[in-house]
């Protein structure tokens, strides 16, 4: 049983889209936003709308969308996603923020998925984990990161490292 995080096209938002499509009256799908920085900020808060509509219309159930905002409110685009989550989809989409994932339990016999978070415990049909966002590990092996960080400090006016001389970061 895999949680996908279906952050990047291929494989992954296939697998989401074939679990999606298990999904029958009454069920519900849990996804997670990840901590800031990451690419695409209203990525996550669109899927959060896309699914609802999903099962608002093609399911026409009463299927359930719970997103799990480790922020204290919707970081991007305030105004239209609770107005999405509040009014059209109101009935079918739960935000929950400062809801920071801790792990998530399958349970082995009845592929039962739950999501441990910092404010409580979620159940779904679906789980999508999207992580938290990282640099890749040759910027880390490069010497381009400092100590705890995600990413990569550099000179916004020509991209240079400044960990590294001579050394620019891009898209890391």
């Amino acid at each position: 049983m895999f949680i996908p995080h279906a952050w990047i096209a291929g494989p992954q938002t296939e697998l989401l889209r074939d679990q999606l499509q298990t999904m029958q009256q009454g069920d519900t799908f849990v996804m997670t936003v990840p901590q800031s920085p990451y690419r695409c900020p209203p990525g996550p808060y669109e899927r959060a709308c896309v699914v609802a509509d999903y099962i608002k219309r093609i399911l026409d159930s009463d299927g359930q969308v719970i997103v799990l905002d480790p922020h204290p409110e919707i970081t991007i685009e305030k105004e239209t996603f609770e107005q999405a989550f509040s009014g059209i989809y109101g009935d079918i989409v739960t935000y929950v923020p400062n809801a920071t994932l801790n792990s998530v339990e399958i349970n082995p016999i009845t592929g039962a998925k739950v999501a441990i978070t910092s404010v409580g415990d979620f159940s779904g049909k679906v789980i999508n984990v999207i992580p938290t966002h990282q640099a890749a590990k040759i910027v880390d092996d490069l010497g381009l990161l400092p100590i705890g960080a995600r990413f990569a400090p550099v000179i916004a006016a020509s991209y240079e490292s400044t960990q590294r001389p001579g050394f620019y970061v891009i898209g890391e």
